[in-house]
């Protein structure tokens, strides 16, 4: 049986398979290897996925939604129209349309895969990313962290041994790792990371200095105007990558806004971004207990590694050249396939070994008489996995006849600051506090399930409970959402053009102005009366090519200046490195 991997990202999401020897990438109806995670609601009630979608962000944002991947394990309802679902529901959909993909590309059924999450995610999200597997039907045993993907890609691609430090930044998430590589082992030793640190913040920084600039727009801007100002600072953002010079220009009322954005501008906007970086970098060093003099070589993976500050940024702070053998946003994907390979017992793979670690520390809460309720650590961050420890606790108070052990997951020191993953209620006869001593095993391993054994011999006391967030859907509560969400169509793979044409033009005519709006509305109505009518399929290509070369026209993006000479870079603080 086949099994994929996929890189379900928070801008753009890739699927792979192990076959011939490698990790193939899977491209999408478009040819594109990187589909657009982004889900919108057509006006028929079809769902749109990908490149259709992310042109409805403009012209249709209130029926869109992206960025929903930091939101995963959450309660966090996004409203498409007259519809709400949760971040795995429309994550169900980027991963059903890959599936789809991979199916059209092998040609056969495909049932189980394995899904990258970021290192940071905690017990809710990862459970929330199985859950979306299996909303898209697909069983989904293994869960691999980002970096542990973009490690043994390397590995396996590259071939290099020694200690690296694996920088993956994406739209939405930050990981940092520090990996032990050699012979057939990729061994994680530390990981330091935010979900809530990417690329998208630094459009948003852009955004936000565009409305400093211009501070009477911010109010009056629409929903779409806002979001029409995400999508060019993120088209300035890409240009600074291969020029020195962009100009943000917002048309409005017939007047042109407009801001210079140049490298060293860049890197005083998002100057709060790069010293998060700084401090995730420092920590996964120290939790590795690792110098930057130890690391060999600097890994980067996640598509917002591509931009030329940040590969800048982390030259400076290492003193080292960071690694680009492979393209950033594709490393994590092609690991995620040859991590497929192994599950499927694959002849060329079965020496390697991929070991990982538990982000997070679990534990449990202790409460005494004379002192607060703190949080009482069984497996620290960073132990490798598969993992099992135990520690052993006793009654507080006379006459106790049960005891109540609430698991959590988290750094503080308070434990309800972290976050509670279940709890068990054992109970105990009515002793003398102290008298009855519990032993509290935790064992957790490589696919993220902890179970929790409770035990005292003397008092014949012996529990067990499999701990799983409630976040995680339970085989009917799938069944019962699945068949609600198959309610919904997906717009089909074969018809996946057409609407996009459709939805970019949608965004262009909500991009321009006056008699060109007529144009192009007309233009739609011939587009669309065209595919209806038409049976053969090189009438339908035809028109399509029409179509495309008509708002080509209209679409172009020419306000960056190129230079010769290269840039110049100044960060906001001399800094020596790590």
């Amino acid at each position: 049986m086949e099994i994929i991997g996929i890189d379900l990202g928070t801008t753009y999401s890739l699927v792979s398979v192990w076959s011939k020897g490698k990790a193939a990438l899977i491209p999408n109806p478009f040819g594109d290897l990187l589909t657009p995670s982004v889900v919108s609601l057509d006006s028929n009630g079809e769902i749109l996925v990908g490149r259709a979608a992310r042109e409805r962000l403009i012209s249709h944002p209130e029926m869109t939604a992206a960025g929903f991947k930091q939101f995963m394990g959450t309660e966090k309802k996004f409203l498409l129209g007259d519809k709400s679902f949760f971040a795995e529901d429309l994550s169900s959909f980027i991963i059903k349309r890959l599936k789809q993909d991979a199916e059209a590309y092998l040609g056969f059924e495909i049932k189980e895969a394995v899904i990258s999450v970021p290192a940071y995610f905690n017990d809710s999200q990862r459970s929330a990313a199985k859950s979306a597997g299996a909303l898209a039907g697909l069983r989904v045993d293994r869960i691999i962290n980002e970096p542990s993907a973009a490690s043994i890609a390397y590995r396996q691609l590259v071939g290099r041994e020694g200690t690296f430090l694996v920088f993956d930044f994406g739209g939405g998430t930050l990981d940092v790792s520090v990996v032990d590589m050699f012979e057939n082992v990729v061994d994680i030793v530390a990981v330091a990371g935010d979900n809530h640190l990417g690329g998208d913040d630094i459009n948003r920084a852009i955004a936000d200095t565009f409305y400093i600039q211009y501070p009477e727009l911010e109010a009056n801007f629409s929903q779409r105007e806002k979001a029409q100002l995400i999508k060019i600072a993120e088209q300035c953002k890409i240009m600074l990558s291969s020029a020195n010079i962009a100009i943000l220009n917002m048309r409005r009322d017939g007047r042109d806004f407009k801001m210079q954005l140049t490298n060293n501008a860049l890197i005083k906007i998002c100057a709060s971004v790069l010293l998060k970086i700084k401090t995730l970098l420092k920590k996964a060093l120290k939790d590795s207990q690792r110098s930057i003099n130890e690391i060999d070589e600097v890994i980067m993976a996640g598509g917002s590694s591509n931009m030329l500050i940040i590969q800048e940024y982390i030259k400076h702070l290492t003193q080292k050249t960071p690694r680009l053998e492979i393209e950033p946003e594709k490393a994590i994907a092609i690991g995620a396939g040859i991590v497929a390979g192994i599950k499927k017992r694959d002849g060329e793979l079965h020496d390697l070994v991929l070991t990982d670690i538990c982000p997070f520390t679990m534990g449990t809460k202790v409460r005494s008489e004379v002192e607060n309720a703190t949080f009482s650590p069984i497996i620290e961050r960073n132990s490798p996995l598969p993992i099992s420890e135990i520690k052993y606790y006793c009654t507080a108070a006379d006459n106790q006849d049960s005891i109540n052990i609430e698991i959590y997951q988290g750094e503080s020191p308070d434990a309800d600051k972290n976050l509670l993953l279940g709890e068990m209620v054992i109970e105990v006869p009515p002793l003398p506090a102290g008298d009855i001593i519990l032993g509290v095993r935790f064992s957790y391993d490589i696919n993220g399930i902890l179970e929790v054994n409770v035990q005292s011999k003397k008092h014949e006391i012996n529990a067990s409970k499999l701990i799983i967030h409630n976040k995680n859907l339970s085989r009917d509560e799938i069944e019962k959402r699945v068949q609600e969400l198959e309610l919904i169509k997906i717009t089909p793979r074969e018809k996946e053009e057409n609407r996009y044409l459709i939805a970019r033009a949608e965004r262009i005519y909500a991009e321009a102005f006056g008699a060109s709006r007529e144009l192009i509305s007309e233009k739609i109505k011939q587009f669309e009366l065209q595919i209806d009518a038409y049976k053969n399929i090189k009438d339908i290509i035809k028109a399509r090519r029409a179509f495309e070369d008509f708002l080509d026209v209209f679409d172009r993006f020419e306000d960056g200046i190129k230079e010769d000479a290269p840039g110049e870079y100044k960060f906001l603080h001399k800094q020596e490195g790590v």
